[in-house]
């Protein structure tokens, strides 16, 4: 679909629906070189991984676990953190476990943790160790008490 490749940002908005309702897996390789370009707007990244995470495939994990390393803005990276889990028979508990210490911000961290929490006890060692290592006194507190509440 060229209009998801090269158009005005509303076309390629409009483009991204219509894949993402249509279900076009075939556009897989065409998002997750889309994703990557960090020149694109943040809205479009956003759109991008949500249509990713909604093909339900675990070919999209890879570009989705990348974004939550490498994406320069929060707003796409907490995004990510949830999105793994989305997928049907996948339990990203390593990616997300592997993201938390390297991640700058406390809000994508926090949904690195929410993330984790859904995972119950094939959780558990990493939230404690985000509970014993984070710099964030409310990302160390929430740890505990999502597996707590969660598991």
């Amino acid at each position: 679909m060229r209009l998801l490749d090269a158009g005005s940002e509303s076309d390629r908005l409009w483009a991204l629906d219509y894949v993402s309702e249509a279900g076009l897996q075939s556009s897989m390789p065409s998002l997750t070189a889309s994703l990557e370009d960090h020149a694109e707007s943040a809205q479009l990244r956003l759109m991008m991984l949500g249509t990713l995470a909604r093909f339900n495939d675990p070919a999209a994990i890879a570009p989705l676990s990348s974004a939550l390393r490498a994406d320069p803005a929060p707003e796409v990276r907490s995004p990510c953190a949830q999105a793994p889990g989305r997928i049907s028979h996948v339990t990203p508990v390593q990616g997300l476990a592997a993201a938390a210490p390297d991640e700058s911000d406390s809000s994508v961290r926090i949904e690195i943790v929410h993330a984790l929490a859904r995972y119950g006890a094939a959780a558990c060692d990493a939230l404690w160790r985000i509970a014993r290592r984070d710099p964030d006194y409310s990302v160390r507190t929430l740890g505990p008490l999502s597996f707590d509440s969660d598991g």
